[in-house]
């Protein structure tokens, strides 16, 4: 799956998504001209420590990730 195809799926989804994004995840959006594709419903912040996901996690409905960590935690 590729950026573009995230992005796309994103806006599918018929729940909130919040997004914690990385330096280089967010030069590559803009970079490829996904940054502005994403929706309303995408609520973008800056990365956060572990407690935080941790609550992040605990009060979400799915989460999709590539971290090993997050899905240990998951």
């Amino acid at each position: 799956m590729n950026l573009s195809s995230i992005v796309n799926a994103f806006c599918g989804v018929g729940i909130p998504i919040v997004f914690p994004v990385h330096l280089i995840t967010e030069k590559y959006l803009k970079q490829y001209g996904l940054w502005g594709k994403l929706c309303k419903k995408v609520k973008i912040i800056s990365p956060v420590g572990y407690l935080e996901m941790l609550k992040l996690m605990a009060h979400a409905k799915k989460i999709l990730t590539d971290s090993g960590g997050v899905q240990k935690e998951a």
